[in-house]
């Protein structure tokens, strides 16, 4: 009996200690796993950084030092429903197409012709007011310093008798000096012969004046297209300008599109098949005031074919196709 006793005693013994060994080994064994279950976790993230890095790159040069939100292109915004050309601001690339957004107009640059080739806003009530036309006309310092910024002089009135016609209008900018001045930078101009700028194109801005103070809101984009006007000095397809040997393009047309809505909020949600569009061609000579304005009435759907601009592009396309029939 006492050595069975002993042999049992001892038998516990060593299945206490062979419990704790496994005990001990078991957690060394599961500590093992979790440390090698984080370095393959680790291991298996590094290759997933490693190959989105190249994705990584491009989001963050896309997007670096962009805003959140560019006002331009928000509701009541000059690009809020759509930039008709592509237009980007890349000097090298875009130089007949740049992008150029201010503070309350925005448009595509051509630098080959010296002017834009279209200037889009919106108007409403609140941007009439009674500041007087400050017509401090000027070159852009916003134009890239490689090329050539066109100066009020450039036009050459007494030779040419083109005027520097405003796309985006001084009256639509009425409300304080800033904006009214912003108007007068070169790049919002176009020659004109001024029985076009005088007469026909102005009675057409004063009517879209007239829709915004009797309760509506527009948003407009105008331009030019092709080459060759008439004025009283003569018919001219540019306008060279002395020293630079460079010219300004005398266009054959100026157009304008005006999308017309009661004013409200979530306007693209209220734009519909119903919604007013005018859309007019007109010509760029001398006889163009023997008719009015609503004479010169077009399809959107022509005027982008003689631009090549694809117009309110942020609206669902079944609504777009039927508003620019």
């Amino acid at each position: 009996m006492p050595e069975r006793s002993f042999f049992h005693a001892d038998y516990r013994g060593q299945a206490v200690f062979l419990s704790i060994f496994i005990h001990t080994e078991s957690l060394l064994y599961w500590q093992k796993s979790a440390e090698c279950a984080i370095v393959l976790r680790e291991s298996k993230m590094k290759k997933i950084l490693f190959a989105a890095a190249p994705l990584l790159i491009l989001l963050f040069v896309s997007f670096a030092g962009r805003p959140p939100a560019d006002p331009a292109y928000s509701e009541n915004g000059s690009l809020y429903l759509g930039n008709p050309s592509g237009a980007v601001r890349d000097e090298q690339n875009h130089a007949d197409n740049y992008l150029m957004i201010k503070n309350t107009y925005a448009l595509s640059y051509n630098n080959a012709a010296l002017q834009p080739n279209w200037v889009s806003w919106h108007l409403d009530a609140s941007d009439l007011g009674d500041i007087k036309r400050q017509s401090d006309f000027r070159a852009d310092d916003e134009i890239p310093d490689s090329w050539y910024a066109v100066k009020e002089s450039d036009y050459g009135y007494k030779e040419y008798g083109f005027d520097r016609g405003h796309m985006c209008p001084s009256a639509d900018r009425s409300k304080n000096v800033r904006d009214n001045s912003e108007t007068f930078l070169m790049t919002n101009m176009v020659p004109q012969t001024p029985n076009n700028n005088r007469i026909v194109w102005r009675l057409l801005e004063e009517y879209e004046r007239s829709l915004a103070a009797e309760g509506c809101e527009l948003y407009i984009v105008c331009g030019q297209a092709e080459s060759g006007g008439s004025s009283d000095k003569g018919t001219f397809s540019e306008i060279p300008v002395p020293d630079s040997g460079r010219a300004i393009k005398i266009p054959s047309y100026v157009w304008k599109i005006l999308l017309v809505l009661e004013n409200g909020t979530d306007d693209l949600k209220r734009i519909s098949a119903d919604t007013r569009v005018i859309a007019v061609l007109i010509p760029n000579t001398v006889e163009c005031a023997e008719k009015k304005w609503q004479d010169y009435s077009v399809s959107v759907d022509e005027l982008e074919a003689l631009t090549g601009c694809d117009f309110f592009s942020a609206v669902p396309d079944e609504i777009e196709r039927q508003l620019e029939d």
